[in-house]
């Protein structure tokens, strides 16, 4: 029988729980990962459900303006014999608040300068514009800008643009919002 080396023993029992511990945390090390790569996944699939409820929001924010949106024509008529030019706007969308009416024209001005009013679905309202010169009424060119806002206060601007009694939609658009005092 052999001697037992007290020191080699420890050591050797040492070796053997560092062996054990070297392993327990390679073992640690893979849970975690594991477990890290779980969260990634779980993240991953919390930002896709973001992603598509904001999709779902601006969807939904589209469909909510374009049903409030009021549906302006514009329909003119000139009076060669006084100088006049009637503007009917005809709302067959949903309600629109008026705010403001700017005539650009050296040959026109305001019979009558519009103030701020509501017009409602499928109502109208007449404008009036009248010559200012010796031009005939027919031969006069003009731009109207309107700005209204629908019943959930999105800003719209609609630009008119006519010569006579022609009158066209150049464009309406919808104001980025808080650029515009909705006094």
């Amino acid at each position: 029988m052999y001697p037992i080396d007290w020191a080699e023993t420890f050591i050797g029992i040492c070796n053997t729980i560092n062996a054990i511990g070297s392993l327990a945390t390679v073992g640690a090390f893979l849970y975690l990962f594991k477990k890290d790569t779980d969260k990634q996944k779980q993240i991953d699939k919390l930002t896709s459900i973001a992603e598509e409820l904001a999709t779902m929001k601006s969807i939904d924010n589209e469909r909510l303006n374009l049903s409030v949106r009021p549906d302006l024509k514009f329909k003119s008529m000139t009076n060669g014999t006084d100088g006049t030019l009637d503007i009917r706007i005809i709302n067959s969308g949903d309600r629109a608040k008026f705010v403001k009416f700017d005539l650009v024209s050296d040959d026109l001005i305001w019979e009558i300068k519009p103030i701020s009013y509501v017009l409602d679905k499928d109502s109208e309202k007449k404008i009036f514009i009248r010559s200012k010169g010796n031009k005939h009424i027919n031969d006069c060119i003009y731009q109207i800008n309107i700005n209204y806002f629908d019943k959930i206060n999105n800003l719209y601007i609609t630009e008119l643009s006519g010569t006579g009694g022609k009158i066209r939609i150049i464009e309406t658009y919808m104001h980025m919002p808080n650029t515009f005092n909705n006094a």
